[in-house]
Formats: structure tokens, C-alpha cells, sequence
């Protein structure tokens, strides 16, 4: 056999034994991809089903994280409590004081009702200009706040009831008033838990 051809029949066996090499290595690969997705989506199902509870605060000033005064108040509840907290979270989009107080409202409201052991029941209610729930939230003594001159209003208030019947609102809640929230908060709900 000739010289050159030789070589060729090499360069031939080389082609062939890389492609060989080239298909065990997408096939690791993809049986490695394949593992890594099952491996993710089998700790977040673990995750989901273990740390329900897990609550870590990483905000500036531990917004989220309740006083020990407040966590013994809501451990020594005895009957439900139930806080309806109307935010008028659309009308309140233009003006940013209110929309983003609002939402630490609500986040705190909702950190009550998580660490209550499910005695605090927290409904979120953004009433509608001329509705039954803007009807409800002002018989039940929440002060609409003017917006503008044309008479636009918003809510920015909550009312806490027990199963007596005994209603305690916070008719407006105020930006100025931030500092003292969570004393106004859990004061209505020890008032509440001891008619």
C-alpha cells in the first residue's frame, strides 16, 4: 500500500474514533443536565414541603421583625381576631408616600397574622370608588383620605374585630406615624384579645 494511503486510512480512524468521543460527551452532558434539573426541582420540593415557616428579615431596620412584647401578646391570644386592612393600593400607584407605606403596612399586617398561629385572620381590601367595600370601610369608621381637588379619595386604614363583636379602628394610617405602628397595631390587638 502506498504511502499516502496509509495516512489516510488513519485520518479516517482518528475522524472516526473523535466523532465517537464528540457523542459520549453530549451524551454526559445531557444525562448531567438532566440530573442537575431533577436535583433542583427535589430540593425545592423539600424546601416547599420543610420550610413553610422560615422567615428571614434582611431589611435595613428589621422592618418585618416584631418585638419580643408583641410576639408574647400574640401568643396569648385566645379568640380569633380578624383585621380588614383597606388599601387602596390602585389609587394610591401615583402617589408613591402612600402606595409603598401601604405595602410595609400590609407586609407587617401579614407577619402578625403568620406568627399568631392562625389566630389573626388578615383580609386585604382595596376598595372601589362607590362600592360596598368603600360603604363598609367607612361604617366601620376608616377615614377616606382627599387625594385631589376633584374629590378623589383613598383608604388608608384598618379595623380590627373579635368574635364579640367589639370593633377597634385605626381610621388613618399615617406615613408620620411609622415609628409607632407596631405599638398601634398590637395595642388594638391586645384591646381586642381582652374585652
Amino acid at each position: 500500500m502506498p504511502p499516502s494511503w496509509q495516512s489516510k486510512q488513519r485520518k479516517v480512524v482518528d475522524l472516526t474514533s473523535g466523532q465517537i468521543n464528540n457523542m459520549n460527551t453530549k451524551l454526559l452532558t445531557g444525562s448531567g443536565l438532566v440530573v442537575a434539573i431533577a436535583l433542583f426541582l427535589g430540593v425545592n420540593i423539600i424546601a416547599n414541603q420543610t420550610l413553610t415557616n422560615l422567615r428571614l428579615d434582611v431589611t435595613e431596620g428589621r422592618l418585618h421583625t416584631l418585638s419580643q412584647g408583641t410576639q408574647n401578646i400574640l401568643a396569648e391570644i385566645d379568640e380569633p381576631i380578624t383585621i380588614r386592612f383597606y388599601f387602596s393600593a390602585k389609587r394610591f400607584t401615583g402617589i408613591p408616600e402612600f402606595a409603598t407605606y401601604g405595602k410595609r403596612v400590609r407586609d407587617l399586617l401579614e407577619e402578625y397574622a403568620a406568627v399568631s398561629n392562625g389566630k389573626i385572620r388578615l383580609l386585604v381590601i382595596d376598595p372601589e370608588p362607590f362600592s360596598e367595600a368603600e360603604d363598609q370601610a367607612v361604617g366601620f369608621g376608616v377615614d377616606p383620605i382627599p387625594m385631589s381637588a376633584t374629590g378623589e379619595r383613598g383608604f388608608l386604614g384598618l379595623v380590627g374585630t373579635n368574635s364579640t363583636d367589639d370593633e377597634i379602628p385605626i381610621p388613618v394610617l399615617s406615613p408620620e406615624r411609622e415609628g409607632a405602628l407596631e405599638y398601634d397595631l398590637t395595642k388594638m390587638i391586645y384591646n381586642l384579645s381582652h374585652p
